[in-house]
Parts: structure tokens; C-alpha cells; sequence
């Protein structure tokens, strides 16, 4: 979980448009600006109190969400790189091992677009070895024998992969669809790593014919 103490909160907006008047709270932890709209300005004016409370107290945010930690949701909680670990446990007793090669190949295409924090990011080619032949492949990651410099890369990635939560986000996962579309010499990515995003256990759905 990234956090962050940078907060400034900006007055309520009023918006004027053809469904009606709504009032907008904006404000940005970090470099990251948010934005919540209501249809009353007694609940943007309660949703603000809260905002600035919690900034007055001294309280981180979370830079994912845009929340005071107090006000997280629970969906926030998980990371990606987790959720991903899970799915690929779910599957390995069921498939094949070509099927599981798939998935550690899509998975790991997935979890490098959704990093945050480029700051101690591994080698790439370090970083694809550790998540496809470890992360991703049930019995060597659960093992006791887990390469040392495999272990750290793992542990750098598990803190530093998005929130689950903010997956619902258009801003978010746009980007992650798109770059699943090409690989890192430019050239189109393999149909099986683009059919990730239609795995409905990931919550990844694209609208696109890929």
C-alpha cells in the first residue's frame, strides 16, 4: 500500500448539466488528483468534512484511492499481485501444463503494466523470470528453496502493484488493456496473453475484439 501525507483539498464545485445540478469534491494526494460527485451539497459537504479531517489529524492516504486510510474501502485491501497469486493457485490443480504456462504468460503481462513505483524496480528480464517460472507457478513459489534474488524481486512486487480496488477505475485499466495489445518490441501481443481480459474470475473484461 502506497500512502502519502501531500493533500490538499479544493472547495465544493457546483455543476450545472442535463440531468440536473451536482456538486464535485476535488482534491489530490500526491500528484494524483480525485474527484467525487454528489447530487446534494449537504453530502459533498459531509464527504469534504471527512477529507479534511482526517487531514488536519495528521492521517495518511492512500495514493491508490484517494482515501484517508480510516476511509478505505476493504475491496482496497488486496493487491493485484496477490489476487493474481490466488488465481493461478485456483487453476493449477485443474489444467494443464500448457494451459498453466498461459496463464503465468498473461498474468505476468498483466502485473508489470499495473506496477506503481518504478524506484528499486528490478531488471525487467529479472522481474518476467521471477513472476512467470515463480510467482505464477504454484509449487515454486510455496517451496522452501526459493532463489534469493527471485524472493526479493517478489517481495518489491508485492508491494508495489496497484490495489485491486483501483482496477474499477476507467483511467486505470484502459492503459492496462491497451498495453496488453503489443509487446515490448512493439509488435502484437500473442492471443492468448490479450485473453486475459476476459477472464471474469479477474474482474478484466475488454470491449474490444482482441
Amino acid at each position: 500500500m502506497n500512502t502519502t501525507y501531500e493533500v490538499r483539498i479544493w472547495s465544493i464545485e457546483t455543476y450545472e448539466g442535463q440531468r440536473g445540478r451536482t456538486y464535485r469534491v476535488r482534491w489530490r494526494v500526491a500528484e494524483r488528483r480525485q474527484k467525487q460527485v454528489f447530487k446534494t451539497k449537504a453530502l459533498a459537504e459531509g464527504f469534504r468534512s471527512e477529507l479534511v479531517t482526517a487531514s488536519r489529524k495528521g492521517e495518511a492516504f492512500d495514493i491508490e484511492t484517494g482515501y484517508p486510510i480510516s476511509m478505505r474501502r476493504d475491496t482496497a485491501v488486496m493487491s493485484w499481485y496477490d489476487l493474481a497469486c490466488a488465481f493461478a493457485d485456483m487453476k493449477w490443480p485443474h489444467v494443464a501444463a500448457t494451459t498453466r504456462r498461459t496463464h503465468a504468460e498473461a498474468l505476468t503481462a498483466l502485473t508489470v503494466l499495473l506496477l506503481t513505483n518504478a524506484r528499486g524496480r528490478p531488471d525487467g528480464k529479472l522481474l518476467r523470470h521471477a513472476l512467470g517460472r515463480w510467482a505464477f507457478n504454484t509449487p515454486r513459489r510455496t517451496a522452501d528453496n526459493v532463489p534469493e534474488q527471485v524472493r526479493k524481486t517478489l517481495d518489491w512486487v508485492q508491494r508495489n502493484t496497484r490495489d485491486v480496488a483501483s482496477l474499477s477505475r476507467a483511467e486505470v485499466l484502459r492503459p492496462v488493456l491497451d498495453g496488453l495489445t503489443v509487446r515490448l518490441d512493439g509488435a502484437p501481443a500473442a492471443p492468448s496473453v490479450m485473453g486475459v481480459c476476459r477472464f471474469p474470475c479477474l474482474g478484466l473484461w475488454c470491449d474490444r475484439d482482441c
